[in-house]
C-alpha cells in the first residue's frame, strides 16, 4: 500500500510538472510575441522620424527662400521700381494745421 501512494504522489508530480512547463511555454511564447511586436512599432517610428526629419530639412530650405525672396521684395529700391510703376509720386514736406486749445465745431 506504500508503494502505491509514493507512485500516486510522483504521478501528480509529474501531472504537475507537466502542466507548469505548459504553462512556462505559453508564457515563453507571449513574452516573445509582445517583444517582437514592440521592436517591430519602434522600427515604424523610426521610418516616420526619419521621414518627418527629411520633410522639415526640406521645409527649412522652403522657408529660407521665402524669406529670402520677402526680403527681395520689400527691398528699398524694388518699392521704388513698383511706384514708379504704378504711377504714384513723391510727397513733399507735409503742413499741419494747428487749431487752438479749444474745441472746434461746425455747424
Amino acid at each position: 500500500m506504500e508503494k502505491t501512494k509514493i507512485e500516486e504522489n510522483k504521478n501528480k508530480r509529474k501531472f504537475n510538472l507537466r502542466i507548469f512547463n505548459k504553462i512556462l511555454f505559453i508564457l515563453i511564447i507571449a513574452v516573445g510575441v509582445i517583444y517582437v511586436a514592440g521592436a517591430n512599432d519602434l522600427v515604424i517610428k523610426g521610418f516616420r522620424l526619419n521621414e518627418l526629419k527629411k520633410d522639415l530639412n526640406g521645409l527649412s530650405g522652403e522657408n529660407i527662400k521665402l524669406e529670402s525672396n520677402i526680403i527681395n521684395l520689400s527691398s528699398y529700391s524694388n518699392l521704388n521700381r513698383k511706384i514708379a510703376e504704378i504711377g504714384m509720386v513723391k510727397t513733399g514736406q507735409a503742413d499741419y494745421i494747428l487749431a487752438g486749445a479749444g474745441l472746434v465745431a461746425k455747424k
